[in-house]
């Protein structure tokens, strides 16, 4: 996992400004799950296919406080990686859509979510440990977090019909450069759209408040795109 944060914070500081791209290349089915633009100005700046010639799988991995435990594996039929950017600034989200196996949907749905809440649970604990032994680094911390919320949450709901899970760090910069990673399941299409959501180089947002409310209007203007798509 160290290595995937390490490639997400080298992607967030290296990215160059792009320019929006059109999706009309792509198959007609990612043509309906890929937007290219969302709430706030949010534009597609770049997608490419997720791999030629890759295994129709990938593993997830579990972790302890910081070894792994295990892995388990969600099918993957075929997919892409989209990054979206709000103009004059660096990767804001770093999106997978990934359609499972005609069988396996509930199955990879189900180990996704498990992971998930595994892993935003641990990244808690571990800021938990942290600060319970760096008073400096609490007292800081406590004067960005989001008043009344943890320092790593579990959101989960339903919006227009589609469920959601999110785990948002509720202080900027405060693991990683992903603060919130957001996952949108769509049971009718076999789909899955994992959204990691990062701490860019020049910023489009001051605050957590502002952050959380940027990624609320990705949430949403989303779900309403995949809802319009035949």
């Amino acid at each position: 996992m160290k290595f995937f944060f390490q490639w997400m914070a080298l992607v967030c500081a290296s990215a160059a400004l792009a320019q929006p791209v059109s999706t009309a290349s792509l198959p007609s089915f990612f043509q309906q799950s890929i937007p290219a633009e969302l709430s706030g100005g949010l534009q597609l700046v770049e997608v490419k296919a997720r791999c030629e010639r890759c295994e129709p799988w990938r593993d997830l991995g579990f972790y302890s406080l910081n070894a792994p435990v295990r892995t388990e594996r969600v099918t993957v039929l075929d997919g892409y990686r989209a990054m979206y950017a709000f103009p004059g600034t660096h990767y804001f989200a770093n999106v997978k859509i990934e359609r499972s196996e005609v069988t396996k949907y509930e199955a990879d749905r189900d180990v996704m979510d498990r992971a998930l809440r595994h892993e935003c649970q641990r990244k808690q604990t571990n800021v938990e440990n942290y600060l319970a032994e760096n008073l400096a680094a609490r007292d800081k911390s406590e004067t960005r977090r989001m008043p009344g919320r943890p320092y790593v949450e579990v959101e989960s709901g339903i919006r227009d019909g589609l469920a959601y899970l999110a785990c948002t760090e509720n202080v900027i910069g405060l693991i990683s450069s992903t603060i919130s990673q957001v996952q949108i399941f769509v049971p009718a299409k076999r789909l899955t759209i994992t959204a990691y959501l990062l701490k860019q180089e020049k910023m489009h947002f001051k605050s957590i408040e502002e952050f959380r409310a940027l990624r609320d209007g990705f949430l949403s203007s989303y779900i309403d795109f995949l809802n319009k798509s035949p």
